[in-house]
């Protein structure tokens, strides 16, 4: 199914899973006409009244078996077994229990008082995959995203593409933020140090190797960044809940996606923390993200553990 948002961009959506089809071209007017012409089994009108309000009949048969009520609905379409909803409150895709309808002796029959189903996480914004320094500025704050100069970032950090993220984009200072018990390095303050140098205090369970600098600390665990491969890796310390199995685990591909990562984190915890009307479905929506952004990060302990609230009183 095609949505038009009100710019005119369309979204080619696969009905049944709510799935956005990738890369999927505007169809030409002739492709447009014929994928109207589908087999569906309900026949749907929209009239108004306070709300919006769908009359339902089964395809090829005369006579009003349901209706249904919703707010915010301004089109709907009928796909196979399914009817497609559009309006201000969102695209949703519903089944109908046909038996349940069709043996019903009443004229009209409230359907559900309340949609039973689960709310699809949006795609992925992928202009979050490559920010700017400007970008980062507006989503964690004005002076904190810091860069460095050439010159004083050292020579055995020799991945190419991390000497470039920390010169034209910067690395952010971050504190706690809810959930996600993380204190990240000011650059501006020392550059990048090694672990001894920086944390004095924080000792490792395991032995940190050589061209790893502290980018911090996590889940009282050392965040570091891995000079040869530009990877961000979480290393555990004494005080680490994982101390009995010390262990460097791979946090982030690159540190432009470990700060991308963070970055999503950071912009959807306020909206779960106001406890909105989808607030729940919000946490699936970042897990979805991460997992688009750097899978194999994503699917470590550490992330996996902030966004599970069984251990935010733990940690």
């Amino acid at each position: 199914m095609i949505s038009v948002n009100r710019a005119g961009d369309e979204q080619v959506w696969e009905a049944a899973t709510g799935r956005l089809i990738q890369d999927q071209a505007p169809l030409a007017d002739t492709d447009r006409a014929q994928s109207h012409e589908h087999s569906a089994r309900w026949e749907v009108e929209l009239d108004w009244d306070i709300s919006s309000v769908l009359h339902l009949r089964e395809a090829g048969r005369e006579g009003l078996v349901g209706t249904i009520r919703i707010l915010q609905l301004e089109d709907a379409l009928a796909c196979g077994s399914l009817i497609v909803l559009g309006g201000d409150g969102g695209l949703f895709a519903i089944e109908v229990d046909a038996e349940h309808v069709t043996t019903s002796s009443k004229p009209y029959v409230q359907l559900a008082n309340r949609p039973h189903g689960r709310i699809v996480p949006r795609p992925l914004d992928t202009t979050r995959l490559q920010p700017t320094h400007q970008q980062l500025e507006r989503l964690f704050g004005e002076g904190v995203v810091h860069r460095l100069a050439p010159a004083d970032i050292p020579a055995d950090v020799s991945d190419p593409a991390t000497r470039d993220f920390l010169t034209s984009t910067g690395f952010p200072a971050v504190s706690r933020y809810y959930t996600l018990n993380m204190h990240t390095v000011d650059l501006s303050q020392g550059g990048l140090q090694d672990v001894a140098t920086r944390f004095p205090d924080v000792r490792p369970a395991i032995t940190v190797p050589e061209s790893h600098y502290a980018l911090g600390t996590w889940i009282n665990g050392l965040l570091c960044l891995d000079g040869k491969t530009g990877r961000v890796v979480l290393v555990t310390s004494v005080l680490g809940p994982d101390r009995s199995h010390p262990e460097i685990t791979m946090v982030g591909s690159s540190l432009e996606s470990f700060t991308v990562m963070l970055g999503v984190y950071w912009s959807h915890m306020p909206v779960y923390k106001q406890k909105g009307c989808d607030s729940d479905h919000v946490l699936e929506e970042i897990q979805h993200w991460l997992a688009a952004i750097d899978a194999p990060a994503a699917s470590s302990r550490a992330w996996q553990h902030v966004l599970d609230d069984y251990y935010w009183d733990i940690m």
